[in-house]
């Protein structure tokens, strides 16, 4: 605040006076012995200082572009955005490594068609496969991702191929009729056999019909797909190990050796067949069944609160906020499974370099909806109108957010905390195994400023250079200023002026302010009583201080001081 600064012409006149006590005395008079010191009373003495209007868009300078301090609607209020991101999300794939397999030999004898002589030539000659034993299938894998909590069903890429070798003993035959061949598969599996049918429930695959040419029959079991339940996989969360064990061989059927025009001694006198399943790996891409995952530290910057205005930096500035708002939206990468997270809010103040205690938000945690994107508004109370672009968000209980910068002295910066972030357990299905996008999104906070109870903000402004050779030899012992006051603010204003010397502030003085009430026009006089001397200037305090919540601070609102006299009473030392 800048002041119109006219010099004292009481002090002058003083001095003036002083002058025509020594013009009345005559040179002819010795006067080395006499005191020629003087002092004169001096009563309510106006000194003539022209005081600026104050208004409170003097004391709030206008907001710059990125500032912290905004107008927003024709109000002012705290305004920060910034935004927020994870590592990209993974639940590692499954890949497990085929086991080794052995050819298996089994060996049949042939059954003659009833009615049909020993001697005589049969037609044909079956081998009949009955309960035969199958071999094991496992598979094991160590290190299934944390994040898996039950498996239901699991998405793969997995072959199971049989090579049978079919031979004729003291034959050359090379072409056999298969009929109601059954081999026995791992039961619960999704995928097409390239020969045959599959029932998933029986695991069991059936030839019908087929011609076997040159001693072989060759089919592969394409699976994409297994019911954990059925085809007996065993998964262990506590250890993440995953392992299939269940069985497979050729079961039951009919193989079928044609004869035309032999003797019964060209008959074969057994049949030797040999099967070599081959087992692929297994590539696990997907699953069914349930998950949890602890999303890794956010890097949120924080929010700093360096580029406030003087009005709002003071020492003694305590503000609580009426009802600041945090706005969040967050892209969940998870949505498609309609997975839900939770996650944890606070802020940390920091003064100086210390961090304050961190403020949690009512119920420490808030649930992040199951959409890819998604909104929240994070406040005392709910607000009548959300922030532009959250018109949807869902409100978030924030009692202590009011409390974000109180204290003594506005803090330097906000840390933006949001962990612990989680999945909670929860069951999804066809889930990819892989890598996603982030968890990312944007904050606004948004904060219009309107004083909440117990708010303290302090203002004030130096009028000085007053001194000099004439106001030096004044020592004051009462001081008044006299002043109109119109505080259009919407809370009370406690104005008090401090007497100031060349030195600083001058101590060991009873200064009494004046409170003007929120609204109001009055003419007042502020009372400084002590010895006051080498007066230089004065510093007007504005105290804002309010018992309840207020509205929010406009620019077009003001505090004007007009037509402000100051004047002083005591006694001015002179010599002669």
């Amino acid at each position: 605040m800048q002041a119109g600064i006219i010099r004292p012409a009481a002090c002058g006149l003083l001095a003036a006076v002083s002058l025509g006590l020594v013009g009345c005395i005559d040179d002819k008079y010795d006067l080395s012995d006499i005191d020629t010191n003087v002092r004169l009373q001096v009563t309510n003495l106006t000194l003539p200082i022209n005081l600026d209007e104050i208004k409170l868009n003097s004391i709030i300078s206008d907001p710059k572009e990125g500032d912290i301090l905004q107008i927003v609607d024709g109000e002012y209020a705290l305004l920060r955005t910034g935004d927020f991101k994870s590592d990209n999300l993974k639940i590692d794939p499954i890949h497990i490594t085929a086991p080794t397999t052995t050819p298996s030999v089994a060996v049949f004898v042939p059954t003659l068609p009833a009615g049909v002589k020993a001697k005589a030539a049969p037609t044909e000659i079956s081998f009949f496969i009955q309960d035969k034993e199958t071999s094991p299938i496992e598979y094991a894998y160590d290190g299934v991702s944390d994040d898996i909590v039950e498996i239901a069903d699991l998405g793969a890429n997995w072959t199971i191929s049989y090579n049978v070798t079919i031979e004729a003993v003291n034959n050359n035959t090379s072409t056999f009729e298969l009929r109601n061949i059954e081999f026995q598969l791992p039961a619960g599996l999704d995928g097409t056999p390239s020969l045959g049918t599959y029932d998933k429930t029986t695991g069991v695959l059936t030839i019908k019909e087929y011609t076997v040419t040159n001693n072989r029959l060759d089919f592969v079991m394409a699976v994409t797909g297994i019911d954990a339940k059925q085809a007996h996989v065993k998964f262990d969360d506590a250890s993440h190990n995953l392992q299939i064990k269940t069985e497979t061989g050729v079961k039951d059927g009919e193989i079928v050796l044609k004869i035309d025009d032999i003797m019964t001694s060209g008959i074969p006198e057994q049949l030797r067949v040999t099967t070599d399943l081959v087992l692929s790996e297994i590539d696990i891409t997907t699953f069914t069944g349930k998950i949890k995952y602890d999303i890794d530290a956010f890097n949120i910057a924080p929010v700093t609160l360096n580029d406030l205005p003087d009005v709002l930096s003071q020492p003694e500035t305590d503000v609580k906020l009426a009802n600041p708002q945090i706005y969040i939206n967050i892209h969940n990468p998870f949505a498609q499974y309609g997975v839900k997270a939770s996650t944890a809010f606070s802020i940390t103040p920091t003064r100086d370099g210390v961090a304050g205690d961190a403020l949690s938000i009512n119920n420490g945690t808030f649930d992040i909806a199951a959409s890819a994107e998604s909104f929240y508004c994070l406040s005392p109370s709910k607000p009548d109108k959300y922030y532009e672009g959250y018109a949807t968000a869902t409100h978030v209980p924030y009692t202590k957010l009011s409390d974000v910068v109180a204290g003594h002295g506005l803090p330097s910066s906000l840390d933006i905390n949001l962990n612990p972030t989680t999945v909670p357990v929860q069951s999804v299905s066809n889930f990819r195994l892989g890598e996603y996008a982030p968890v990312e999104g944007g904050y606004v906070f948004f904060s219009p400023l309107s004083l909440g109870a117990g708010s303290e903000i302090i203002y004030s402004s130096t009028e000085d250079g007053w001194a000099d050779e004439d106001l030096n030899k004044l020592t004051i012992q009462k001081l008044e200023v006299n002043t109109e006051v119109t505080n259009d603010l919407p809370f009370d204003i406690t104005l008090s002026a401090s007497p100031l010397s060349v030195s600083g502030p001058i101590r060991d003085v009873t200064i009494t302010p004046v409170t003007i009430r929120g609204g109001a026009t009055e003419n007042i006089v502020i009372r400084v009583e002590g010895t006051v001397t080498y007066l230089d200037g004065i510093e007007f305090t504005a105290n804002a201080s309010s018992d309840v919540n207020t509205s929010s601070l406009k620019p077009s609102q003001y505090l004007s001081l007009k037509n402000t006299k100051v004047t002083v009473s005591g006694y001015y030392d002179d010599e002669l």
